[in-house]
């Protein structure tokens, strides 16, 4: 799943704008740590995700529902201040 950055949005200015063209461009934003690190507690993010269901059960009968969330994307909006000492 990418974890993209959306402090700076090169297209639309300063950050992540959550309007249609952003998120049709979503793509454009860097990835955070150019991919190759999680990100650390704490911070600010949004989660693209999407929500399936799917019928199991045992014996041939499939009575029961299950729900499946999957992540798709995650944007990076910022990160807590530090504390003060």
């Amino acid at each position: 799943m990418p974890i993209y950055d959306g402090r700076k949005d090169p297209i639309n200015g300063p950050g992540f704008n959550f309007k249609a063209p952003a998120f049709d461009n979503i793509k454009s934003l860097p990835l955070y740590a150019k991919g190759s690190i999680d990100l650390p507690p704490y911070a600010v993010v949004t989660v693209g995700y999407s929500v399936n269901t799917y019928a199991y059960g045992t014996g041939g009968e499939k009575n029961k529902l299950a729900l499946s969330p999957n992540i798709l994307f995650v944007i990076l909006l910022g990160f807590p201040e530090e504390e003060k000492q």
